[in-house]
């Protein structure tokens, strides 16, 4: 968070992508009132850690809009997730994008 935090003092507009299961809730929480990084999180949801990240959470004051929560079901497929996922760079006009994934263990492998 440390360095993240230090690159969005020297790029204008940083697009911060989360595709981890859990909810990127401390860097939106972060910059949840600015309108130069726009958080955005593709997360699984309901009931499961952390439990929040609902689609109507879009950050506040300079920052409305900046937020952008899409809250998963289980089942999602491959197509249906690049759907909702190609869309969001061309939203913003950034000059530096931030990925963050999580590497996922699943029950068969």
């Amino acid at each position: 968070m440390t360095h993240f935090c230090f690159l969005s003092r020297y790029h204008k507009r940083v697009l911060y992508i989360d595709i981890d299961v859990h909810h990127g809730d401390g860097v939106e929480e972060a910059f949840y009132t600015t309108d130069r990084v726009m958080t955005c999180s593709f997360h699984k949801y309901g009931e499961y850690f952390p439990g929040t990240g609902a689609l109507g959470d879009i950050g506040c004051s300079k920052g409305k809009k900046y937020a952008v929560n899409f809250p998963l079901k289980d089942g999602i497929d491959d197509v249906a997730y690049q759907s909702i996922f190609k869309p969001v760079c061309p939203l913003f006009s950034l000059s530096m994008l931030i990925l963050c994934e999580i590497e996922r263990k699943f029950a068969n492998e």
